[in-house]
């Protein structure tokens, strides 16, 4: 059980080494290959084969969470309209002679619950802002 665990867990793991998201669909096709290959593989490799399952599994699932989390997009009805977003500063503000362009990690967005993280830009005169501010 130890080592299925630890087999997940590098799973979800080792995604943060890729620059890139990989495509869902490669990953379940992998998933699903392997699991087919188990039942064709002599039974003294069907443990490697698990643990190949559950790795494929766990870097799988983080997959899909990162690509839920990160495929918000502004409503289309909203573009060029005034919104209202509550959060926090999680990036170093890049401020230059007229604008600071920074990361918020989102909590409210028009008063309803949000969680995602936004790239912003605040133009013409605005505050200082430093990592943490609300």
């Amino acid at each position: 059980m130890f080592l299925i665990v630890s087999a997940f867990s590098l799973g979800v793991f080792s995604l943060q080494f890729f620059s890139v998201l990989p495509a869902l669909m490669y990953c379940i096709f992998a998933v699903s290959t392997i699991f087919i290959a188990k039942y064709f593989v002599p039974v003294k490799f069907k443990k490697i084969v698990i643990l190949l399952i559950m790795f494929c599994l766990g870097f799988t699932w983080v997959d899909f969470r990162a690509e839920q989390s990160l495929h918000w997009n502004l409503p289309v009805y909203l573009i060029k309209k005034p919104v209202v977003i509550e959060g926090r500063v999680v990036s170093l503000p890049k401020i230059s002679r007229f604008s600071t362009h920074f990361n918020v990690q989102v909590t409210q967005f028009n008063g309803r619950p949000l969680s995602t993280r936004m790239s912003l830009s605040w133009y013409r005169r605005h505050l200082h802002l430093n990592v943490g501010d609300i």
